[in-house]
């Protein structure tokens, strides 16, 4: 019985460092919650335990999960005219990732998450406000969010995005020929 709520605990653990937006809480509190009833080394120990288990297959990020920490990145850059934006820029960008999800393209490319999180973001912000720069959006992402993002790759994105959302039937994948759109 024990090792079982031990179990349970350190599974919600595992799940509050998978899914939980900002501070998470560290084994010591995980005790805590417990009563003293487990120790933040049993915690851990059974964490581990449950992830050697699993292989390591747990909830992998999916591009919806680097879109609110890209936006909080390019909100708090000085020099873009971003204090217009509302959360509607990310409602866009969440619109153009789960009709992502109908092309084929991204799979069979293995475009990383982050950089379908990049193309989408960057569109909807020039949804709402055309004069920025692509190129500066993503310099920023890129500089900000220490991650590799190659400009011909998001253009990619971007122009797939585009087409997708503005094409009038979605069944079907796109060929690699109907990649319109603007340019970075």
């Amino acid at each position: 019985k024990r090792e079982l709520q031990l179990l349970a605990l350190a599974s919600f653990y595992l799940a509050v460092k998978l899914f939980q937006a900002g501070p998470v809480l560290s084994a010591k509190q995980m005790s805590v919650l417990s009563c003293g009833t487990y120790t933040a080394k049993e915690v851990s120990a059974m964490e581990q335990r449950i992830l050697f288990c699993l292989k390591w297959f747990v909830h992998p990020p999916c591009s919806a999960d680097f879109l609110r920490p890209f936006y909080l990145i390019l909100l708090s850059h000085d020099a873009l005219p971003l204090d217009l934006l509302n959360y509607d820029v990310l409602e866009i960008a969440l619109e153009m990732l789960n009709s992502a999800v109908l092309d084929y393209y991204y799979v069979a490319h293995r475009i990383p998450r982050s950089d379908l999180a990049a193309a989408a973001l960057i569109n909807a912000v020039q949804t709402i406000l055309p004069s920025c720069s692509a190129k500066e959006l993503l310099f920023v992402l890129r500089i900000k969010a220490n991650c590799p993002l190659p400009e011909e790759r998001v253009q990619q994105c971007r122009n797939r995005l585009w087409k997708i959302i503005h094409r009038p039937s979605l069944p079907g994948p796109l060929s690699d020929e109907q990649e319109g759109g603007p340019n970075i």
